[in-house]
């Protein structure tokens, strides 16, 4: 049996038992035996049944036993030293253990006066160095799939029939180009399954926008050559012309990778150039730093199928060419014949969007490329010249752009009605079904009372709004369309405007999103409504700093009016007039072009 007794110190010999014990050196342990004329050792005195240490004549530990001890050992158990093994007269161990002698010495600290000052500089540091360390970004790796895009310049015209596929019309002409996509990889070793996926956006689709490689072998061979074909459809406005394509794959080791190849599809997919048409009804004007090229120079993939008119137009003195969508819409550039100014012009706002944005991307890689850089390089006097720059300095097209806002939110509340008479006609519906099954399966069926016709004129109702949903449907995507064409353009000038650079323009971008989708609980209206407070108190605060109210959670509805989302518009130009940018930074107010001839930028309350 093992019992634990707890020890006690005692504190002086004076306090220590009379009982006669046998004094030891240190570490030397003396029973104490029962007197003769105390009872049997089956009963012994409280008092008498315990284990006492000395050191010298200095009673230590003291240790209570549950029986008087007839032998006392001290043994290690366990790695544990110092347990006191003691054997009674019955002939019965126990274990006791009387603890450790306290430490003879301490451990003296010095106290320290704290250094803040060394403190924050160190913390200062250490925040440096996890600052450099993190913001680096993480090489890429030597071996990866390389892809590049090669784009034909003139498209072909494919007859479609009526069952051809999705997106082509019954017997309609559509416009088709095959585009070339060359794949690499740069590792030693072939990797296997890359899986490359095309995208675009309506009116272009593809008919196969997904290829698998089996594989693809590494090293400095022959590109792997994958051809994608796009095609336009004719009853669509086109609104971007770009492409992707991404290659996803897993190298030897197991890790994932990803690749991307972004590309222009060419403008003549949707559109072709026709003979000059006067129709300014809205109208844009783009000033630059540069001495006006002439338009054949600039489009000519677009002149290349019509040689009548690339001849007109190559003629000098001509400063206008025109262009007919595929979906019926034009637009037209009229260039100026001294100073760098274009002017855009269209029966309509979506469509100058389009030649507005080939225009401004025509003329920046017409000047930087690498041949007009050399020759632009050194200017009259031998000293550089300025980078191009291009510069929108009219009032902005608010008003317009707020009818198309206006227009599409009306079209999203009419298809809601039309949805929520579908419904209480289809419940109708049911409710007339399951009366006439009633009557159909009872043995003795009352009249019919003239639910026949009741479901009849029920049921010919839910046809006719089936059918107005459907083309109230096919109207929402084109105000659609032509909101996302208009935001489009509100960005473009907006960048050209106050020079806002790639960082404030993706921002922007980002929060007056030109992707105008609608799903059963939001829609564009309050979802950008919603961005755009973000920014406001955000990026374009007066302050500069990110407010509280920023963060707030708000619950997406569809307005009844479009009057909130005007104003915060109007907002974000009026802070991008003041020198506000999206990123937090804040700068003078733009200056008008050298060398255009254009004056001031005017301020947004005149645009209104």
């Amino acid at each position: 049996m093992i019992y634990r007794s707890a020890a006690r110190p005692v504190a002086s010999p004076r306090q220590a038992p009379t009982a006669a014990t046998t004094t030891t050196p240190r570490s030397l342990v003396s029973p104490t035996l029962p007197p003769p004329s105390l009872p049997p050792p089956s009963s012994p005195p409280p008092s008498s049944l315990g284990a006492r240490v000395r050191s010298d004549l200095e009673l230590v530990w003291a240790a209570r036993l549950p029986q008087p001890a007839l032998a006392l050992r001290v043994g290690t158990f366990a790695q544990t030293a110092g347990l006191l093994v003691h054997m009674g007269a019955d002939g019965q161990l126990g274990l006791s253990y009387l603890g450790t002698d306290p430490p003879a010495s301490t451990v003296q600290t010095e106290a320290k006066e704290l250094n803040y000052e060394a403190m924050d500089e160190e913390h200062r540091r250490l925040l440096q160095t996890i600052r450099e360390a993190s913001s680096g970004a993480k090489p890429e790796p030597s071996d990866g799939i390389t892809l590049r895009a090669q784009v034909p310049t003139r498209c072909e015209a494919v007859q479609t029939e009526a069952a051809s596929g999705e997106g082509a019309g019954g017997g309609a002409v559509m416009t088709m180009v095959t585009v070339r996509l060359f794949v690499s990889y740069s590792g030693a070793a072939p990797i296997e399954t890359v899986s490359l996926t095309a995208s675009c956006a309506p009116p272009l689709f593809l008919a196969t926008d997904a290829v698998t490689l089996p594989s693809l072998a590494g090293g400095n061979r022959t590109p792997t050559v994958v051809p994608f074909t796009f095609r336009a459809r004719a009853d669509e406005l086109p609104v971007d012309l770009t492409a992707t394509v991404a290659a996803t794959y897993t190298v030897n080791s197991g890790e994932p990778r990803c690749a991307r190849c972004e590309f222009t599809l060419p403008l003549s997919m949707v559109a072709r150039a026709t003979q000059p048409v006067k129709n300014p009804k809205f109208k844009v004007t783009i000033d630059t730093n540069r001495p006006p090229p002439p338009l054949s120079t600039l489009f000519d993939d677009v002149l290349e199928g019509e040689p009548q008119l690339a001849d007109t137009m190559s003629q000098p003195g001509v400063g206008q060419l025109s262009l007919e969508y595929h979906v019926g819409l034009d637009a037209s550039v009229l260039v100026s014949k001294s100073a760098g100014r274009y002017r855009i012009q269209s029966s309509s706002l979506e469509g100058i969007w389009l030649l507005a944005d080939e225009l401004v991307r025509r003329l920046h890689s017409y000047f930087n490329s690498a041949a007009q850089q050399r020759s632009f390089s050194v200017g009259v006097d031998g000293h550089a010249e300025e980078p191009f720059k291009a510069l929108y300095a009219e009032p902005l097209p608010l008003h317009e752009y707020f009818e198309l806002i206006a227009d599409h939110l009306q079209c999203r509340h009419a298809l809601a009605a039309l949805f929520e008479q579908l419904g209480k006609r289809a419940h109708q519906l049911r409710v007339i079904e399951k009366r006439l099954l009633v009557r159909v399966k009872d043995r003795n069926p009352a009249p019919m009372a003239n639910l026949e016709l009741l479901f009849e004129g029920t049921y010919r109702q839910l046809m006719e709004l089936a059918a107005q949903a459907e083309a109230a449907q096919q109207q929402r995507r084109f105000y659609a369309t032509r909101l996302s064409a208009g935001t489009r353009l509100l960005l473009l000038l907006l960048r050209l405007r106050f020079a806002l650079d790639e960082e404030d323009a993706a921002l922007l971008h980002a929060h007056l999103s030109p992707v105008v989708d609608e799903t059963p609980d939001q829609g564009w209206q309050e979802r950008t409504d919603a961005a755009l407070t973000h920014l406001l108190r955000a990026g374009l605060s007066k302050t500069g700093k990110e407010s509280s109210a920023a963060a707030q959670v708000t619950n997406l509805q569809r307005p009844a009016t479009a009057d909130k989302l005007k104003k915060h518009i109007t907002l974000v130009c009026d802070r991008l007039h003041k020198g506000l940018r999206p990123k937090g930074t804040h700068e003078g107010a733009p200056a008008m072009v050298p060398g255009s001839g254009a004056h001031a930028v005017p301020s947004v309350a005149e645009s209104l």
